[in-house]
């Protein structure tokens, strides 16, 4: 499995970009928060017609978190879509908001270019054929 390292400072600064230079009616932002029946994969997405990011995260897993997460911080994917997009890992700190959305087998969110998909292990996130699937067992970028 090919593990990418995108520092998130850069990520979060092509994404003010993007808000900072849109036409005026387009930065209207929407937030969907899901998790999966068991509670154990927990998504959120947010974005506008212009920008959109997925982040997902096991809170219990069988995969070794990798060692660039520190103490206290848990392991996630977040992807940020323009025309294009990439899953990529990442720590992230701080929980989910809670949520009682449940994605079950097969039921899609969507969310600009982004759709979220439930399976029977886990929840899988695209955006142009790109995107993260993520689940107890395992994680991947795809």
């Amino acid at each position: 499995m090919r593990t990418l390292k995108r520092p998130i400072t850069k990520i979060l600064l092509l994404a003010v970009m993007v808000v900072a230079f849109a036409p005026t009616g387009a930065l209207a932002t929407t937030a969907i928060l899901f998790k999966t029946s068991s509670g154990n994969i927990q998504c959120s997405m947010v974005g506008s017609k212009l920008v959109a990011a997925a982040k997902c995260h096991a809170k219990v897993h069988d995969w070794a978190q990798p060692k660039s997460c520190p103490a206290g911080w848990q392991f996630a994917f977040m992807k940020i879509s323009l025309s294009t997009s990439h899953g990529s890992p990442t720590c992230v700190h701080g929980g989910f908001p809670a949520t009682n959305r449940i994605i079950l087998l097969g039921k899609k969110f969507t969310l600009g270019p982004i759709t979220c998909t439930g399976s029977g292990s886990g929840v899988t996130c695209l955006s142009h054929h790109h995107g993260f699937f993520i689940s107890r067992h395992s994680y991947k970028h795809i």
